[in-house]
């Protein structure tokens, strides 16, 4: 909310992920990925937003929400972001699909090395929590970033830096052009 985030914005989710491999009969995390990586794993484009009740009839579908069943007991303020019904909608991407992972390879998983369509970020040091000088460094054709330790969004505005928003539209659009379906056995 503080970010003014609207209808038509655009979320990039990542998380903290580690390897995982099939060791006696059972899945267990690969031990020579000791840090894991940061992954981008998918994206909604907000459509509604819900911060009082009663619900519209056209998102009752979300009454069984926690932030919805629980609406009077949730700190203040209290938002739930509706995927767009056309555009991008929201999806996943698929597992370490490229250009998705963004800890650079061999490092620990805050030290990103992002692309070089991320460069206007770097000049201009605006994304959310990242306005440190000493975060950012040029590195070969990409762009290293120390990322904060903490942080459950990293917000930069698309129309000041349509390079980044161009990054991600692209594997958006080529993630929802495949399906792909879980390769693992159990």
């Amino acid at each position: 909310m503080n970010e003014g985030i609207d209808a038509g914005d655009l979320f990039i989710f990542f998380g903290w992920f580690r390897r995982t491999i099939k060791a006696n009969g059972k899945l267990a995390f690969d031990p020579t990925d000791v840090h894991g990586r940061h992954i981008v794993y998918g994206w909604l484009e907000v459509g509604k937003l819900v911060d009082k009740l009663p619900l519209p009839n056209d998102l009752l579908f979300l009454i069984d929400h926690p932030h919805v069943r629980f609406f009077e007991e949730e700190a203040r303020p209290n938002r739930i972001y509706v995927s767009s019904q056309s555009g991008l909608q929201a999806g996943v991407f698929s597992t370490e699909s490229q250009g998705v992972v963004l800890t650079q390879e061999g490092g620990r998983r805050s030290r990103w090395l992002l692309d070089d369509a991320f460069e206007s970020l770097f000049l201009k040091r605006d994304l959310s929590y990242h306005g440190n000088k000493a975060r950012w460094e040029k590195e070969g054709t990409g762009i290293g970033l120390q990322a904060v330790n903490r942080g459950q969004e990293f917000v930069f505005d698309g129309e000041r830096h349509p390079g980044a928003h161009g990054y991600f539209l692209d594997r958006i659009m080529a993630a929802s052009r495949t399906k792909q379906s879980c390769s693992h056995e159990f």
